[in-house]
């Protein structure tokens, strides 16, 4: 004769096998092809161990950037803020965003992006002190 809780788990263990748990969907990824819209900047600043939060006084609207599907890129400033035009050339692979204007070349990690929001970071360290840069944008 069978122990009654061996029989219990051996129904469970049945019952389990019968329900059906839906497959995983593919998350839709955002690109990054268009116009982003700057919205702010800020950056926290570790010396000697203590991180400090650095507000950025650039305005919001200051400057766009439109990301090209050929891998071009163009930021311009708003009237407003001054006259400037950056162009150069990107690479986004995963969550990795590289940019190069000339000989210069920039690594940014993209923390979030949607349809709608693009938040990237960038790390540096200059003489022991370490920076870490968020910038917002929106589109």
């Amino acid at each position: 004769m069978m122990h009654p809780a061996r029989c219990l788990l051996i129904v469970f263990a049945a019952l389990g096998g019968c329900t059906s748990t839906p497959e995983p969907q593919p998350t839709p990824t955002a690109s990054l092809v268009g116009t982003w819209t700057f919205q702010k900047r800020s950056s926290v600043v570790w010396t000697g161990g203590t991180p400090t939060t650095q507000a950025d006084m650039q305005p919001a609207g200051a400057y766009a950037t439109t990301f090209n599907t050929d891998g071009t890129f163009v930021s311009v400033t708003s009237p407003t803020y001054g006259s400037w035009t950056v162009r150069g050339t990107y690479t986004h692979m995963g969550n990795t965003l590289t940019t190069r204007v000339n000989t210069s070349t920039g690594t940014e990690i993209i923390v979030k992006l949607t349809d709608h929001d693009l938040i990237t970071e960038q790390e540096s360290t200059s003489g022991g002190i370490r920076t870490v840069m968020t910038e917002e944008y929106t589109r």
